[in-house]
């Protein structure tokens, strides 16, 4: 058998097209990472307004008199006399525009339960926060915070949780205008700490919280308590998510299997249908092997090439993100559960994910393999496949829009793993395990059509 596999080997590599056509994979995955590290360096990095600018937004404002445009109107107009926070990238920006949401709204859109004492309460804190900001000040725009804060009313508690980002940016001497990555993660503590003391709340006056809700919450809040206590900047999650540019890349240059699949498609709807069209097929047969072995050594000849080629794919994937963006070979896959944190290889997520997104490529390749040897006709197999390879999840997303459920059972629908996976399935309720059982019963099929069809017809 190892001897059949390794002649099938070298017919298939005895072809210039498998040559060209390995160079085109090489070519799409070095262009791809290329493509995106031009794309991230062209990325949007902020804009400075001018006073022609804001005279502009004014006029349009006034015009269209959109929802709130009173509010929008007398920000720019403070920006315009105060000729500060014209940079969306600053932190002065986003705390001007925080500063007119909080203290501002209430003052231009005045309500019944607006007392004098809290309209006065509001101007103080509104001129205590702006004058940090027009003298760009940010540790005396973030103690101006945390005092009106502490003013506003609120319980101890949520107190805390909302002076939580402005205390532990103080304490440790961080500035916006680093860009430091704790301030981010600070943000979302307090915010879901917030979410969380609502949710309790609303638990306590009778509204039903279902556990899984708050757990999700200790499970990201976990997650971001971990960052700072082991100062981790950058982290893949369970979604696949990252802002670090390496694994981004890496992760989504996994989508190029696509490519990797036409090519083991046209190989594999060649790979008997040649030997019948050439003729080779009788010089084949003459040898005193029977024709079971021939047959499985073809089809286990495609596997080990496309396993090789999954292999290629995510080496000279990460290869050529890592001269494009600069390996960080220390970034965690983070994890948790029931709140405790959990740290997991990079480079194994990342490999699995290569791996769920190769089953459609080890799936059509069989489907080819198949009506090669039914059919005998290279053309039909190679057309028949390249045309389910990119036209199956249409089909399976048209069924699902019409309601049709049987189209779960369509093997375009259950390709995508890591997608089910994911709980982003084309028909709700579709598990994993359904669909590889699923395609464990297609490729049965495929394998016992192509079997049958080689070794019972005459030649």
């Amino acid at each position: 058998m190892l001897k059949l596999i390794k002649n099938e080997w070298i017919k298939v590599f005895s072809k210039i097209s498998t040559y060209v056509l390995l160079a085109l994979v090489l070519i799409f995955v070095v262009g791809f990472s290329v493509l995106m590290k031009i794309s991230m360096n062209s990325s949007y990095g902020g804009y400075t307004y001018t006073d022609t600018d804001i005279e502009g937004e004014i006029s349009y404002l006034e015009s269209s008199r959109d929802p709130g445009y009173e509010l929008d109107i007398k920000r720019y107009e403070f920006m315009r006399d105060h000729d500060t926070a014209r940079d969306t990238s600053s932190w002065e920006y986003t705390a001007l525009i925080d500063a007119f949401d909080t203290y501002q709204h209430d003052l231009v859109y005045p309500t019944d339960q607006l007392t004098d004492e809290r309209r006065a309460q509001l101007s103080s804190d509104f001129d205590a926060v702006t004058s940090a900001i027009i003298a760009g000040d940010w540790n005396a725009y973030a103690n101006a915070k945390i005092e009106a804060i502490e003013r506003s009313g609120a319980d101890s508690e949520l107190t805390e949780i909302r002076t939580y980002p402005y205390r532990y940016m103080i304490e440790n001497g961080l500035n916006p205008d680093d860009d430091p990555w704790q301030e981010s993660v600070v943000e979302e503590i307090a915010r879901l700490e917030e979410e969380k003391y609502n949710y309790q709340k609303q638990q306590e006056a009778g509204t039903y919280i279902s556990d899984a809700v708050m757990e999700e919450t200790d499970n990201s809040l976990a997650i971001l308590n971990y960052r700072l206590e082991n100062n981790v900047e950058s982290y893949i999650d369970e979604n696949g998510s990252t802002d670090n540019p390496f694994w981004l890349a890496f992760m989504q240059s996994a989508s190029l299997l696509t490519v990797a699949s036409v090519l083991m498609i046209v190989i594999a709807g060649g790979c008997v249908a040649n030997e019948f069209s050439t003729g080779t097929i009788k010089f084949l047969l003459i040898n005193p092997v029977k024709r079971s072995k021939i047959i499985w050594s073809k089809f286990l000849m495609l596997m080990l090439l496309a396993a090789a080629l999954l292999a290629g794919v995510y080496v000279v994937a990460g290869i050529t993100d890592a001269i494009c963006f600069g390996a960080d070979f220390h970034v965690p896959y983070l994890t948790a559960e029931n709140g405790t944190v959990q740290v997991g290889s990079s480079f194994l997520y990342v490999l699995e994910q290569y791996l769920l997104n190769s089953v459609g490529m080890f799936a059509m390749t069989t489907m080819a393999f198949m009506i090669s040897s039914l059919l005998r006709s290279s053309a039909v197999a190679i057309g028949v496949g390249v045309a389910a390879l990119m036209g199956g999840s249409m089909v399976t997303q048209i069924l699902a829009q019409l309601g049709c459920d049987w189209g779960r059972y369509l093997i375009f629908a259950n390709m995508n793993l890591g997608q089910i996976r994911s709980g982003y399935s084309v028909f709700p309720n579709q598990s994993v395990t359904f669909a590889a059982v699923t395609l464990i019963v297609y490729m049965v099929i495929f394998l016992w059509t192509a079997f049958d069809g080689f070794t019972r017809r005459e030649v």
